[in-house]
């Protein structure tokens, strides 16, 4: 079962990234559930100018958390905004359930057989932001 540091780890790298329900993906015969979204990923910035006061662009990728072992899920869409941010994660053991907290109000509860959670990333970048940093 997770520790806190576990789930503190996962939550620290999709804190703030954006998906749509419209987009999950739940695969019963591989019991595997995918949410897609989108991270920005500041240690990768490229510099656009070397002032003081620094332009860089900032790559945002498509990532993936992807859930193995999932056996059901539930989303309760009360807001019904279609889009959503990652707030954090908690796993309750005595119903081995993963639940996805996010800002709007959304009740997203994960069954599983066994923890246990990947997240990937494309190769390339989908988008640059261009943005400022001090003391480049």
């Amino acid at each position: 079962m997770p520790t806190q540091d576990d789930l503190d780890i996962v939550t620290d790298f999709i804190h703030d990234s954006f998906f749509e329900l419209d987009n999950i993906q739940f695969n019963f015969s591989k019991k595997l559930l995918i949410i897609p979204f989108v991270r920005e990923f500041y240690d990768l910035h490229e510099p656009i100018s070397h002032s003081f006061l620094g332009k860089v662009n900032i790559p945002s990728f498509n990532c993936f958390l992807k859930i193995p072992n999932a056996l059901s899920y539930t989303i309760t869409d009360t807001e019904e905004v279609g889009s959503y941010d990652f707030e954090s994660i908690s796993f309750d053991t005595s119903k081995n359930s993963l639940r996805i907290n996010t800002n709007i109000t959304l009740s997203f509860e994960i069954i599983v057989s066994n923890f246990e959670i990947i997240i990937t990333r494309d190769e390339c970048p989908v988008n640059f932001r261009k943005s400022s940093i001090f003391g480049l």
